[in-house]
């Protein structure tokens, strides 16, 4: 699994790697916090380029979160303020 920062994890992982749980179609990117999750996914049925973002407490269906990014770095951001977000409020 490559790593971009100390909890994002880039997909797709190198073979015989393991991850956390198995991935969604089209999921380019996890990121963890204690008892949370992020997740980026590329929307592959939009033309032009699409992110969607959502954060859930790990094990749980659960959203917290969740939004659309024209670009990775936009994704990543929303999810990562929201992470860091809940980390002020001491929830997590």
């Amino acid at each position: 699994m490559s790593r971009a920062s100390s909890n994002l994890f880039a997909f797709p992982r190198p073979l015989g790697e393991s991850a956390p749980s198995a991935p969604a179609k089209g999921m380019i990117a996890r990121i963890l916090r204690a008892g949370y999750i992020g997740e980026i996914i590329r929307d592959e049925l939009d033309s032009e380029p699409l992110f969607h973002w959502l954060v859930q407490r790990c094990e749980s269906g659960e959203v917290l979160a969740l939004g659309q990014a024209r670009s990775l770095a936009e994704a990543e951001l929303s999810a990562t303020s929201f992470l860091d977000d809940l980390r002020l409020r001491r929830v997590i």
